[in-house]
């Protein structure tokens, strides 16, 4: 959807605005009875010092529930502010009053805002500021003649140090279809929250670098 929503930006010659939202998952609502230990240095006890328990009423990171519950608060603003869901993708919103049209795209805490008002764009963000602390990253930096250059060699960096990986010699892309994988061959990953977690991201960088499809595919 991002390159949809990009490729719109080009043909129209409209605006874009990037933000990326302060500690977004804390802004979900739970609704769900969920307790935790008192933090060090904030414990409370009952009477028969007993310690106290402390229900969360808010999401924190780390909880199963809490993507979900910061996309349903957002979501609930954006409706809120007159955008609706797109039937193509829910994670599109679409503002449409008059001649004036903006898109909201969102991918957990980044957002993309373009539309054919700078104005527009320009007040809505004000607007999700004051609801949520966000960061505003401004307008998309690399733009040529020819229209966006997606780049992602900074998250891929990150990724590759995330994994002590960041020092490995690289391969050429695409893949050669010759190779065969066995999963029992290597040290399996003991941390599976990990490697779920490493999978997601790889799918991530596979939106704009459509040459490791394949390996993705293979591994996956």
């Amino acid at each position: 959807m991002i390159r949809v929503v990009l490729a719109l930006v080009v043909s129209m010659a409209w605006s874009l605005r990037q933000v990326d939202i302060n500690n977004a998952f804390l802004n979900g609502d739970l609704h769900e009875e969920i307790y935790m230990v008192q933090p060090l240095g904030f414990e409370q006890q009952w009477s028969n010092r007993k310690q106290l328990e402390s229900r969360l009423r808010k999401a924190l990171y780390g909880l199963k529930q809490a993507p979900r519950a910061w996309f349903h608060k957002l979501k609930e603003f954006l409706v809120a502010t007159k955008f609706e869901v797109s039937k193509a993708d829910n994670s599109l919103f679409i503002h449409h009053e008059g001649s004036q049209l903006l898109y909201v795209l969102v991918y957990v805490d980044n957002i993309i805002v373009i539309g054919n008002d700078f104005h527009a764009i320009d007040q809505f963000v004000k607007e999700l500021d004051v609801q949520f602390s966000l960061k505003d990253l401004g307008k998309l930096s690399n733009y040529t003649q020819d229209g966006f250059f997606l780049n992602r060699k900074k998250y891929i960096l990150d990724l590759l140090q995330r994994v002590s990986m960041d020092r490995s010699k690289g391969s050429p892309t695409p893949m050669i279809t010759i190779c065969h994988f066995s999963a029992h061959v290597g040290s399996p990953i003991k941390d599976e929250h990990l490697y779920r977690s490493i999978i997601g991201a790889l799918q991530y960088v596979v939106i704009t670098r459509l040459d490791i499809a394949f390996s993705m595919n293979k591994i996956c």
